[in-house]
């Protein structure tokens, strides 16, 4: 009998750490995965998270890496996302992909986008998504443009496809990292060291003016409408790095692109509000959907694939209107077909949660149409420094042809 019971409570033992043990197990493979894998020339660091089949690959900023850039993604976006396996990576010359060290050259964003395809390749997703940020997004919609079978869709926020002349101050304004705040210039003095970093920093600002000078600004128009991923464009109303022009223009170029802004946003919006974009892009909160999850309001990985219809894109329905002060939705369809429409997410007033006031539903109107103006303005102005440009790209080209037919005359002396 006490044999009896000896075995029983061994077996019981046995059992119980094999829970724990499983459980302990589990725990550990759900905490972020940091690895590299050779691309070209580079040992390119990466960081895994989740446990999903579908790809999601995280682009960083200038200078950016997957911590200094994503913390709050890599932490959170898994348990939202759990059909997904995040992939945020160092770029080529970045953080922990060194050596070698960056090289700032005219096709240095081309190099980023075909290195980030090959890591995805790699890693055993034929198909994929991204969610580029600042030169994160230049490298995402070159990506997707170069790819456009293999990427399913496109989040970008602070990114630009040119750069005018205006941005070219913008740069040399903040070419000097001494006077960065604190917050800002120590997380990259950590990665790169305090005396390395002003150099790299300073080499980056070189490396956009010489785009600007050689490549008369355009660093992916070109390329934007090869892009067939369905893309949500997000944008900070207070970035001080993007000019207002490049959000019409990229909403206008892209096809089937939505947009959604945050009023007090600046540049680094999914840090500042790093919930509300997370939700953003789970599709829980916000009337765009990115579609992640394959739910209602976007295409997804398993729904229609039928073009004519608008991504991201829900009816409009005043019940929707809940719980969020810091968001305002656009919504464009194809360019040409009609206004953007707008919607500001008003707080419920009251706890049945019955939907907004007469009040709330004017004062969303009044911001609707003072949205849809200014982003109309704005494309208007495109519109028109296009045209003032155009016309001198004519007048230039005449006036060479004077030159050149007065050369000839010069150099030919049986010439009338």
């Amino acid at each position: 009998m006490h044999l009896l019971a000896f075995v029983a409570r061994s077996r019981l033992q046995l059992v119980s750490k094999a829970v724990r043990s499983s459980s302990s197990s589990r725990q550990m493979s759900s905490e972020p995965r940091q690895d590299h894998l050779r691309i070209g020339s580079h040992d390119v660091h990466f960081v895994e998270a989740g446990q999903g089949s579908r790809g999601l690959i995280l682009l960083p900023g200038a200078l950016g890496t997957a911590w200094t850039d994503f913390k709050p993604q890599i932490e959170k976006l898994p348990t939202l996302l759990p059909q997904h396996k995040l992939i945020a990576w160092d770029p080529p010359g970045y953080g922990k992909s060194r050596p070698p060290e960056k090289r700032f050259s005219l096709d240095f964003f081309e190099q980023d986008a075909a290195a980030a395809h090959e890591l995805m390749q790699k890693l055993g997703f034929d198909r994929y998504s991204i969610a580029g940020w600042s030169d994160g997004g230049i490298t995402g919609m070159i990506q997707a443009a170069n790819h456009p079978d293999r990427v399913e869709k496109l989040i970008i926020w602070g990114s630009n496809s040119y750069i005018s002349d205006a941005e070219t101050k913008i740069y040399e304004d903040i070419r000097d990292v001494s006077k960065w705040s604190a917050r800002m210039r120590e997380p990259m003095e950590k990665v790169y060291g305090v005396e390395y970093f002003p150099k790299l920093w300073s080499a980056w600002v070189d490396g956009l003016l010489r785009i600007h000078k050689e490549c008369e600004g355009d660093i992916c128009s070109r390329k934007l409408s090869k892009i067939k991923a369905p893309t949500l464009i997000v944008h900070g109303a207070k970035d001080p790095m993007i000019i207002p022009e490049h959000v019409p223009y990229l909403l206008n170029n892209i096809k089937n692109s939505d947009i959604h802004v945050f009023p007090e946003g600046k540049h680094n919006i999914h840090l500042r509000f790093a919930d509300e974009f997370n939700n953003l892009l789970n599709g829980k909160d916000c009337a765009p959907s990115v579609g992640l999850r394959g739910s209602e309001g976007g295409i997804g990985y398993g729904g229609s694939s039928d073009r004519t219809k608008k991504p991201f894109s829900r009816p409009f329905n005043k019940s929707r209107l809940e719980t969020s002060t810091t968001s305002t939705v656009v919504t464009s369809g194809v360019p040409g077909t009609g206004p953007p429409i707008v919607g500001k997410m008003a707080s419920s007033s009251s706890s049945g949660g019955t939907g907004p006031s007469t009040a709330d539903t004017s004062a969303l109107m009044r911001q609707n149409n003072e949205l849809r103006h200014r982003l109309q303005e704005e494309a208007n102005n495109y519109r028109r420094r296009l045209d003032t440009y155009k016309q001198a790209q004519n007048n230039q080209a005449a006036l060479v042809s004077r030159l050149q037919a007065k050369v000839i005359y010069r150099g030919c002396p049986t010439a009338l």
